[in-house]
């Protein structure tokens, strides 16, 4: 879920169905916008592979994992969201999709792809509108820059097995954790493969 800096709505990823839910926190009203669009669906094909294995389930099948890391910029113009198992980072516009009179074909328009990354899972935006995002299949953690484009790698460690949430601290320093999820017994043929104790790490920002 992100909050809408300019006014009472909040945007929250539906990775069930694959579809960005607008909610009026105002009025305590909420719509579902994307929900027939490719961005907001996990990529037909693609497997990722994570720690040199493809995530399966115990069935063999890929989880369809749709519209999951989601970020907003400090003015809250652009809103940023990816699909879990898919390689594709999208935008759109948040005057977009909370302009009740666009059809969902109108919005579509609206859509603009950013970049490819792999799978993603948790997405975070600095006060310099620099976007942080989880690499699952590198155990890293990206940036990627808006005004240039540039999609560079920051930390990378095979400790970082899932990275998933992340916050930024007042002083700069990015904290993020350690999931383990792939190690579920759900994708290891009903053998736990998790390492107690979960790990957080941290890593300064001001380093970059």
């Amino acid at each position: 879920m992100r909050f809408d800096p300019s006014e009472d709505v909040a945007y929250i990823t539906d990775s069930g169905t694959g579809a960005i839910v607008v909610v009026d926190i105002a009025n305590g009203t909420s719509r579902r916008r994307l929900a027939g669009h490719p961005s907001t669906k996990a990529e037909p094909g693609y497997v990722p592979v994570i720690e040199g294995k493809e995530l399966r389930d115990e069935n063999g099948r890929v989880p369809q994992i749709h519209a999951d890391g989601i970020a907003i910029d400090s003015e809250g113009v652009y809103l940023y969201y990816h699909a879990l198992t898919a390689r594709t980072l999208y935008r759109i516009k948040t005057s977009a999709l909370k302009d009740t009179k666009l059809s969902e074909e109108q919005l579509a328009r609206h859509v603009e792809k950013v970049a490819e990354t792999g799978a993603v899972d948790g997405m975070l935006m600095d006060s310099g509108n620099n976007l942080y995002l989880s690499a699952l299949e590198e155990n890293a953690i990206k940036r990627y820059q808006p005004g240039s484009g540039i999609l560079d790698t920051i930390v990378q460690d095979d400790r970082i097995q899932w990275p998933d949430s992340m916050d930024i601290s007042p002083d700069d320093e990015l904290y993020f954790s350690a999931s383990q999820i792939h190690r579920m017994p759900r994708f290891n043929y009903g053998k736990d493969e998790r390492i107690l104790p979960y790990k957080l790490f941290k890593i300064s920002l001001d380093l970059f």
